[in-house]
């Protein structure tokens, strides 16, 4: 059974944001903005990392993204997205 994706108002300002102004990778996030989709429609509750009270924090290469997850209602709420920070 799937979940219901819903992004913020912040959320879905900074997916546009990181693509409209990081041009160069734009093949690599579309990539990363699909694989977000599938993943978090199908396993948002197993998705990346609890951090407890229904608060997961996933990594879809080079993307963050912090979610909260109602998995009684099966719904996926995208809190926040940001690039990953580089490790050097």
């Amino acid at each position: 059974m799937n979940f219901r994706l819903m992004r913020a108002d912040e959320a879905f300002d900074q997916m546009e944001f990181i693509v409209r102004n990081h041009p160069e990778p734009k093949d690599e996030l579309a990539r990363a903005l699909q694989a977000m989709t599938a993943a978090l429609r199908t396993d948002a509750d197993t998705a990346g990392e609890s951090r407890g009270n229904g608060l997961r924090v996933a990594f879809f290469d080079p993307l963050v993204v912090d979610l909260k997850v109602a998995a009684a209602d099966r719904e996926a709420h995208i809190l926040r997205v940001r690039l990953r920070a580089p490790l050097f």
